[in-house]
């Protein structure tokens, strides 16, 4: 699982995402999968889409899918 936020995102605030991704690095590592979750926060931004974190997933999608 990719999971991309940045840091300002009024949708999804970061607070809760941090909660959310805690969730999933446990629920992962049960699995002994910690290798196949990964999180970017892009700095200073509001809810948006990078063209940095458009290349995590395709990088994501080419490795995983």
């Amino acid at each position: 699982m990719l999971v991309l936020s940045t840091e300002n995102d009024s949708n999804c605030p970061l607070p809760g995402a941090n909660i959310a991704y805690a969730s999933a690095v446990q629920a992962y590592a049960s699995k002994n999968a910690p290798d196949k979750l990964m999180r970017d926060v892009a700095p200073k931004l509001p809810h948006t889409t990078t063209p940095e974190h458009f290349k995590m997933t395709l990088d994501w999608f080419s490795k995983w899918l």
